[in-house]
């Protein structure tokens, strides 16, 4: 038997294989100008944004609505969206994990209408923000599930839009509180404003905005329900863009929102939490210093004030004092984040806000306004009291 020899390999030396490699082929250094341009190409902003001023004219409105077991209100409010005069290109309804009927109402009157179902709560603000995210118009209109608007309440707020652009960025139907201000503590109060047309913050419950400016949504999904107009009113502000109140825009408010409904010490446990958050994130360190006096006596004044008359109230504030306490840290982000957009000064903002601290029906407002206004005097805070005084 004949061994068969292994085939024979021919050996090449190193200097003759690097030979056979052909040179790497060199690829042109790249432009920064050309990279900066492709860059801005793709900018989801600014794409939104050059769309939006095309289609101002005549732009499209995307309407975002939040349920919670509101069947008998959606019955009211989807059927005046219906009515507008002005056609709207979408409604997004999204259900906060509702366990009546609902839903399948909707599903089989307004079949065009689209839903988004969470299978939980996930509160007022967070279900805005996630509708808003998925919403397609050049405007995007909030308007509560409690909320019956007149049939020309879309024109009238996407003309008052086309009126204010650029100088404005939202357009509310309604003044906080209805004849409400906002305090530099971040309340409301009862005053007599006058007729303004530009005010610090939107209705929560019935505005519109340009969505290109506020792609992650209008309000901070911690939130839940309480002060987030104020909110969005002062993160608007201090992007250096103005909100207008268009009372042509007519909203009927009807009772029985699930949110209205929560339990005394909620309300009042989500509403001073999230004012206060509301003074740690938007003011600078300086603004900071200067109302943290007013703001330990409120907190006083609001204990005292639970501990006497209302058991839930005190148990309302305590809970926020406790909270804000455990979320230093992730409140301090949300502040250097907000911070670092800012574009305009505090005085710029502070003087659409008035300097009383109670209502003007009070009986104690006379002395405790003076006095609080003569404090905004003397340390310089320019209110819209003061302000118009300079």
């Amino acid at each position: 038997m004949v061994k068969k020899s292994a085939p024979r390999i021919k050996k090449t030396s190193l200097k003759t294989r690097k030979k056979k490699i052909a040179d790497p082929v060199r690829l042109p250094e790249p432009r920064p100008d050309l990279l900066e341009q492709s860059i801005a190409a793709v900018s989801p902003r600014e794409q939104l944004g050059k769309r939006f001023e095309t289609n101002l004219k005549n732009p499209k409105i995307s309407v975002i609505m939040v349920n919670r077991n509101g069947m008998d209100l959606l019955r009211h409010s989807l059927f005046a969206l219906q009515t507008q005069s002005y056609p709207w290109d979408e409604i997004i309804l999204v259900d906060n994990g509702s366990n009546d009927e609902s839903v399948a109402f909707v599903r089989s009157e307004y079949p065009l209408i689209r839903i988004m179902e969470s299978g939980e709560d996930l509160g007022y603000t967070m279900a805005v923000n996630l509708a808003s995210k998925c919403a397609q118009g050049d405007l995007v209109a909030v308007l509560g599930n409690n909320m019956i608007p007149t049939p020309d309440w879309l024109s009238h707020l996407v003309a008052e839009f086309q009126t204010h652009w650029p100088k404005a960025g939202v357009i509310s139907s309604l003044k906080p509180a209805l004849h409400g201000e906002v305090n530099f503590l971040g309340s409301t109060v009862e005053s007599d404003s006058g007729n303004e047309k530009f005010i610090f913050s939107p209705e929560s419950s019935a505005f519109i905005y340009s969505r290109h400016l506020n792609l992650e949504g209008p309000f901070d999904p911690d939130y839940g329900k309480g002060e987030e107009g104020v909110y969005f009113g002062w993160r608007t502000r201090l992007s250096g863009k103005q909100v207008v109140v268009d009372t042509n825009a007519k909203v009927f408010q009807k009772e029985g929102s699930v949110y209205d409904l929560a339990p005394p010490w909620k309300k009042i446990y989500l509403q001073n939490r999230n004012r206060w958050m509301n003074l740690l994130i938007f003011y600078s360190d300086s603004r900071l210093i200067l109302i943290f006096p007013w703001v330990v006596m409120d907190f006083g004044v609001r204990f005292l004030k639970g501990l006497t008359t209302s058991l839930s109230g005190l148990l309302g504030v305590l809970c926020a004092v406790v909270w804000i306490f455990f979320h230093l840290f992730p409140i301090y982000a949300k502040r250097k984040s907000i911070q670092g957009k800012r574009k305009i000064s505090d005085d710029e903002i502070t003087k659409y806000m008035t300097g009383k601290i109670v209502d003007d029906r009070s009986a104690l407002a006379p002395f405790l306004n003076s006095l609080s206004l003569a404090y905004c005097g003397w340390v310089g805070l320019k209110v819209r009291e003061t302000a118009n005084k300079v």
